[in-house]
């Protein structure tokens, strides 16, 4: 028999989805226009831990063993304006600024921009913020439709490094 009751489970204050936020912003601290001091994120998806197993015969067994682990990601998908603001930001960021319109590559040091991620609690106070230093992934696509919905973009960041990790 389960040694706890429902007002035990009642009496959890559980994770809420909604309860985060993300800002992105160059080194100079400025946004993608009215987008600087917020960002309309819809989702974000933050790689935490990452572990991969190596996995081996012996005798008539077969045994797992931890081998490595991978880089973080972050995934977020956000609405733009009718300006289409940060998805020509994030355009140029990666078309001029890190490619250099073809003709050059940026270093690593001079790409990255900072992903603010932080986890709020229920008063919408600040838990916790980690500041990674990111480049973008993958492809920023446009995907038209003929429905009247606000138009959605997702785009991949790898974080290069972490700037910060606020615990208050």
């Amino acid at each position: 028999m389960a040694d706890f009751s429902m007002e035990t489970i009642r009496s959890v204050d559980w994770a809420k989805d909604y309860l985060w936020d993300v800002r992105l912003i160059a080194k100079d601290n400025t946004g993608p226009g009215q987008f600087t001091k917020w960002f309309p994120a819809t989702r974000v998806r933050e790689s935490l831990a990452s572990i991969s197993s190596y996995t081996f015969d012996a005798f008539t067994s077969s045994f797992s063993v931890p081998q490595s682990t991978s880089g973080t990601e972050i995934e977020i998908s956000f609405y733009d304006d009718d300006q289409h603001t940060i998805t020509h930001w994030l355009k140029d960021w990666i078309n001029k600024e890190i490619f250099g319109e073809g003709h050059y590559v940026q270093t690593a040091n001079e790409s990255v921009r900072y992903l603010h991620v932080r986890l709020l609690n229920s008063q919408r106070e600040m838990q916790k913020e980690t500041v990674y230093l990111v480049v973008p992934d993958g492809n920023l696509d446009f995907e038209g439709t003929s429905e009247s919905n606000s138009r959605e973009y997702t785009m991949t960041f790898k974080a290069l490094g972490v700037l910060s990790q606020t615990n208050p």
